[in-house]
């Protein structure tokens, strides 16, 4: 390898213990010092000096504090751009282990050093891990990193670090594809790289495969007709228009081209043009329509190290005016969806969403393991989805589910004139014309799939229903297979019968279809299963083995609560999304937004599913409060009406997220999981039970003791005595349906009738008489906290606030035209948080005590935005200029009181404006204090109308009227 690399090299020396791991460098100009644990070279490149630190990790917990502490130690005295490299003997997320025995302490002060010295990952190619204990079931640890500064980024931006086992090189393109291996060769260069691709793509896409079985759909699939006469209705210009404005403006552009951005700008230029072509392909003139319809596919890496074209996934950039046509399309089939497919599929469905297969999955695993019965959860793999499906069987589902001839010919021209260039390293192959698969990146495609999974649900709950395959323990009304999009679960007996029908389904179903099942990829995990229950599965499945916890649509699932080690990729995930060198990189407005719409967002998904316990709250709050501030203080959950950065409280935020379940419960008894006990935190079901008042019809969906049903009360809360009085397990479940007729509630009570008892009774007696039930009506919630009487997570988030002191200035603060980092800055000096002297004297840290723009009082950030001589001339100034009466602030006034009441006496159309006229003039004076400029006035009122000019051509029109009388 030395060899090779010629006379850029000077040395080869080991970075580690690990005889993988080296270090290649041009001796040249080097200045070493060695350490105790690492060595320290001193480098050129490209004009610059860098430095670089080899280092080799010692074992203990000790002397692993003491080996961090040096390399801080050294940091200190290496400014500018660093690398460091070696076997660290440390990792700082549990994807560097192949197990769940972790020392997250360690971890914890591994990941605390990455952020505190800002430093940021090169990523490792060709291995995943680099250590081994070498045993019949080995522990694999990757120890050896390559860290490195900003600075030393902007040097290098594309050094990677790649396994020796894979040829060394020290500069590559992080998306760049360097090779490709078919079997046991290896293809290196550009054009045998893309005849690999060519190839494999033409072998998947561009042959039809050879289809001996059909379904006789008529005889298991659904067979209920529904009116499906608007798809076929001819094209309309609002229609076309609408799906337009619709359009992101700058995606990725197709073959040809042209963004959304163009259509919407050209529309009446282009607009009798594109009317023409629809009509054409209306009316089945479609000669040259093959020639609109083709596509590049983008390789995407599922993995950092793919290496086959298989471990890549094709993203197909279609040309424009095609996609117009399938969007147009799917948005006139998207209302229909709810009827066609099954409610155990919920992708690409309005009103479904992928928490109900998870809850689905999860509930029903949860029940079989409660039955102590024997059962079988497995994880389908279907290999090559999307790019499998055969065209003959999407159009014979699409005519049994009764679409017309016309929509039938308008899929049959979309996917027989289709065609495709793959582009490897950004130039494009070879044409390829389809015969097979719908395209990933067609707005059409995901409907159309999920119209032909749905036949496989209908096989297994046809086999079901028939016998063929065992019941369930319980009750039998659940569906046992769960779908989301290809996405399949299902539930079984390990019995021979069971599992056999089940394979032979499977394969029955790929071979109609197209959609073939690889039984050695999917998964089945036992429930209460013996061993030779498990045997039998994977002697007959031929499928691998798994257990509890495993990963379902992207969440852990367990039959019990999710341990640590489940949750670790969770903090792992949001750690290396906002890791600490991207702080120094943002202001603290740019900070709060990553923090409110990523940090915040990231574990949602999450919570919607599962109760995150309090420590991963705590870890997650740590990671979005060290990134905002990089340092202790409060990342502020409140809302912004209450004095908050409007930064979500995990905590509140999962309970309003999870009172959606309880809300379904009354709404929606379509949903695939219910009837299934759903566990919801106690504080999430007591503001539920309080926010929600059932309007009561045929009484079958309102509890009567729990639900706030009689005149706006529950009777748990209008007799509590009686209540005590009944069974739990009674008064849990009774409906105001039951409980009426026959006055069955009467016979319900079974505890002793005391005197408190027996007048409550009959206070309820009277209360029910006038009660009487709809039997064709049902029951209604109402969601007090919103208007509109539906629930929201919104309103359920902001009902937790209800009686916190409204902050009154956050109006002034948050709803103007300025930029966020004056809204932030004003938030700052509102709440006392700038680094003026009295809050330096307060920790110890030096400072100078006068005011820098006066020299006459005590710095505070009052003093200088309002009560300093010179502020209050910039006031009068302004206000003079401005031509608003409103007295200036005096010496004795609070910052934020003059706000309010000036505010308070302009008209309502200039305090907007006003409001954010006065955020830009706090800025600049704010500015010119902190850098210590005294000069009076340097031309501030001139740089504030400059900046509010600004302001008026980003959008703020309305601030254009002040922004005049401030330049006259």
């Amino acid at each position: 390898m030395a060899s090779n690399l010629g006379t850029r090299i000077g040395r080869v020396l080991p970075v580690s213990m690990n005889p993988s791991s080296i270090l290649v460098w041009n001796v040249r100009g080097l200045n070493r010092k060695a350490q105790r644990n690492s060595v320290r070279d001193l480098a050129e490149a490209e004009g610059r000096t860098w430095w670089f630190s080899g280092v080799y990790g010692p074992q203990e917990d000790e002397d692993k504090l003491v080996f961090l502490q040096e390399l801080r130690d050294i940091r200190a005295s290496c400014s500018g751009p660093w690398a460091v490299a070696g076997d660290f003997n440390l990792i700082y997320q549990a994807a560097d282990k192949n197990n769940n025995n972790f020392n997250r302490a360690m971890m914890g002060r591994f990941r605390c050093f990455l952020d505190d010295l800002e430093l940021k990952e090169t990523p490792l190619l060709g291995r995943k891990f680099t250590w081994s204990n070498e045993r019949d079931s080995p522990t694999l640890v990757r120890l050896d990193h390559v860290f490195c500064s900003a600075e030393w980024d902007e040097i290098f931006p594309d050094a990677v670090l790649q396994s020796t086992t894979a040829g060394a090189r020290y500069r590559k393109k992080k998306i760049f594809i360097s090779k490709l291996q078919v079997e046991d060769r290896l293809y290196v260069s550009q054009d045998e790289k893309q005849e690999v691709v060519a190839d494999f793509y033409e072998n998947l896409l561009g042959s039809a495969g050879e289809r001996d079985y059909y379904f006789n759909l008529a005889a298991f699939h659904t067979q209920q007709q529904h009116d499906l006469s608007p798809l076929e209705a001819p094209f309309t210009e609002e229609e076309v228009w609408a799906v337009i404005r619709d359009l992101p403006m700058d995606k990725a552009p197709s073959p040809d081209g042209f963004t959304g951005r163009f259509y919407k700008c050209c529309w009446n230029i282009i607009c009798s043009d594109v009317l023409a072509a629809l009509y054409a392909i209306y009316g089945g003139h479609v000669l040259k329509f093959r020639l609109l319809n083709s596509a590049y596919i983008t390789l995407l890496p599922k993995t950092g190290d793919a290496s086959t074209v298989k471990n890549y996934r094709p993203i197909s950039l279609i040309h424009s005016f095609a996609k117009l046509v399938t969007k147009i399309l799917a948005t006139r089939l998207t209302p229909m969806l709810p009827k066609l497919v099954s409610n155990n599929q919920s992708a690409f469905v309005r009103g479904r969403n992928i928490h109900d297969n998870f809850l689905l999955v999860q509930q029903l695993a949860r029940a079989m393991h409660r039955s102590k019965e024997p059962h079988i959860l497995l994880k389908l793999d279907i290999s090559k989805a999307f790019d499998s499906v055969s065209w003959s069987f999407l159009i014979e589902v699409l005519q049994h589910l009764g679409f017309g001839r016309r929509w039938c010919n308008l899929m049959s021209l979309l996917l027989s004139t289709s065609s495709t260039q793959v582009l490897v390293n950004g130039v494009p192959g070879r044409l390829i014309h389809h015969r097979r698969g719908l395209r990933q990146g067609d707005p059409l495609s995901p409907m159309l799939f999920i119209l032909v999974m749905d036949v496989l649900n209908s096989l297994i709950q046809v086999a079901s229903s028939s016998n063929l395959l065992l019941p369930l323990a319980g009750r039998c009304s659940w569906p046992r297979i769960s779908l989301y999009a290809d996405d399949a679960v299902i539930f079984l007996r390990p019995e021979s019968m069971d599992l056999s029908v089940i394979r032979d389904l499977l394969q029955c179903f790929g071979a109609v279809a197209g959609l073939k099942t690889n039984l050695l990829k999917s998964s089945a995990i036992p429930i209460q299963c013996s061993e030779e229950d498990v045997a039998r599965t994977s002697a007959i499945l031929s499928c691998s083995v798994g257990g509890f916890p495993c990963s379902y649509l992207g969440i852990p699932l367990t039959i019990w609560k999710p341990s640590k080690a489940d949750l670790l990729p969770l903090i792992d995930k949001i750690a290396n999304k906002l890791p600490g060198w991207k702080a120094p990189l943002l202001s603290k407005a740019g900070r709060l937004v990553v923090v409110k719409y990523v940090l915040s967002a990231t574990p949602i998904h999450l919570m919607i599913a599962l109760d995150l316990p309090k420590w991963v709250i705590k870890a997650v709050d740590k990671r979005r409060r060290g990134f905002l501030w990089k340092g202790q203080e409060q990342a502020n959950g409140a809302v912004l009406m209450y004095g908050g950065l409007g930064v979500h409280d995990l905590e509140r935020m999962g309970w309003a997220l999870r009172m959606r379940w309880l809300w379904f419960m009354k709404t929606d008894a379509s949903k695939p999981w219910a009837g299934l006990p759903i566990q919801i935190p106690s504080q999430a079901k007591a503001l539920f039970e309080m926010a929600v008042e059932m309007v009561v019809g045929n009484g079958e969906n309102t509890k009567f003791w729990t639900d706030k049903w009689l005149h706006g009360r529950r009777l748990a809360d209008i007799a509590p005595n009686l209540l005590r009085a009944i069974p739990k397990r009674v008064a849990k479940r009774r409906t105001v349906s039951q409980a009426l007729t026959n006055r069955c509630w009467v016979s319900d009570i079974k505890g002793a009738l005391t005197v408190q008892v027996l007048t409550e009774y009959l206070h309820v007696w009277e209360l029910l008489e006038g009660v009487e039930l709809q039997p064709d009506t049902p029951d209604t919630p109402i969601w007090r906290p919103s208007s509109s009487g539906c629930y929201s997570s919104k309103s359920a988030y902001e009902v937790m606030f209800i009686g916190t002191i409204k902050f009154s200035p956050w109006k002034q603060i948050w709803k103007t035209w300025a930029p966020a980092k004056c809204s932030f800055f004003i938030w700052l000096v509102i709440n006392n948080r700038c680094w003026t002297a009295d809050r330096l004297a307060k920790r110890g840290l030096p400072h100078h005590p006068a005011c820098p723009l006066c020299d006459q009082a005590a710095e505070t950030i009052n003093h200088v935005l309002s009560s300093c001589v010179l502020a209050r001339e910039v006031w009068t100034l302004v206000l003079q200029r401005l031509n608003i009466i409103v007295r200036p602030p005096d010496q004795d006034s609070r910052l934020n009181s003059w706000w309010c009441r000036a505010v308070s006496l302009l008209p309502k159309e200039m305090r907007k404006g006003f409001n954010s006229l006065l955020h830009g003039n706090y800025g600049s004076i704010g500015m010119l204090a902190f850098l210590r400029i005294s000069d009076r006035m340097l031309g501030w009122f001139q740089a504030v109308a400059n900046e509010g000019h600004l302001w008026c051509l980003a959008g703020a029109r309305a601030l254009q009227d002040l922004v005049l009388r401030a330049s006259s």
